[in-house]
């Protein structure tokens, strides 16, 4: 059992049939806060309830059996929740949301796999993704969730370079805050993480973004919450097409050994990109 943390718990209720830009507003809510990079979130199907307009939802009654009551709890600390709002507030709109302080306890029965350690094929599993290919967005969605998880990181982002301008466009990204994902849609080379890591050709690597002054990183990167952070080139050839990077919470600089493995990962995802 870890010491407890203070953090904040988010419910939201709603029907199971509200709907949210053709999708269920249950579904689209949970999606938004893992792209917020939020801690977690559940969904939790209520029996019977009613709420403002009084009328029962119970799935006794066949007819209403398809619009039951839900609640969204998400859970994490006060400013990332407050930070999420602007965004719910855009999809809820009938409902019920409501805030307060937790004390929040970890349990684990054993000690977590070592980010990247040896063993563990991304690289296969990478391969696989890009033949299932059949939408450059959609996989490379993909290829950064599978490579977030190999890494046990909570951010990553994936840009491919324009040449004329200099620009990184971004293509996929995962955990960033939705306040942040306007800045990092276009990135100039040399600015930022990602903007350096063209200019430099080489993987760009920071121990602790928060305390960072090597000016590499933006000021908004901060936001983010992330300390460890690398970004590798993605190569064709000799060619430089795009950035691959990831983050995590934790403090301590990638190794040697899982920068080799991003590159590895960046080297064969970068086929889908235009060259």
């Amino acid at each position: 059992m870890e010491i407890p943390n203070e953090g904040t718990l988010l419910r939201i209720f709603i029907g199971e049939a509200d709907r949210w830009k053709h999708r269920p507003l249950y579904e689209a809510i949970v999606l938004a806060a893992r792209e917020a990079g939020l801690a977690g979130a559940t969904v939790l199907r209520g029996p019977m309830g009613f709420g403002k307009s009084s009328r029962l939802h119970t799935n006794k009654i066949l007819r209403l059996s398809m619009d039951l009551p839900l609640v969204i709890e998400i859970i994490d600390g006060e400013q990332k929740i407050s930070a999420f709002l602007p965004t719910l507030d855009q999809m809820v709109g009938g409902g019920l949301v409501t805030m307060e302080k937790v004390r929040v306890l970890q349990y684990r029965s054993q000690e977590p796999p070592v980010a990247g350690e040896k063993g563990q094929d991304i690289t296969a599993r990478i391969d696989l993704l890009i033949q299932q290919n059949q939408d450059t967005t959609a996989t490379a969605q993909k290829v950064l969730e599978a490579t977030l998880i190999h890494f046990a990181s909570e951010t990553g982002t994936i840009h491919r370079l324009e040449d004329a301008p200099a620009l990184l466009q971004l293509v996929a990204s995962i955990g960033l805050p939705p306040q942040l994902l306007e800045a990092v849609k276009t990135i100039p080379v040399g600015k930022g993480i990602a903007g350096q890591t063209v200019a430099q050709r080489k993987p760009v690597t920071i121990c602790n973004l928060q305390t960072d002054t090597s000016g590499v990183a933006r000021p908004a990167a901060k936001e983010t919450g992330v300390g460890s952070a690398v970004c590798v080139p993605i190569w064709f050839g000799d060619k430089i097409i795009g950035t691959f990077g990831i983050g995590a919470r934790r403090e301590s600089e990638y190794t040697v050994e899982q920068t080799r493995q991003l590159e590895e990962i960046a080297r064969r995802f970068g086929i889908l990109l235009p060259h």
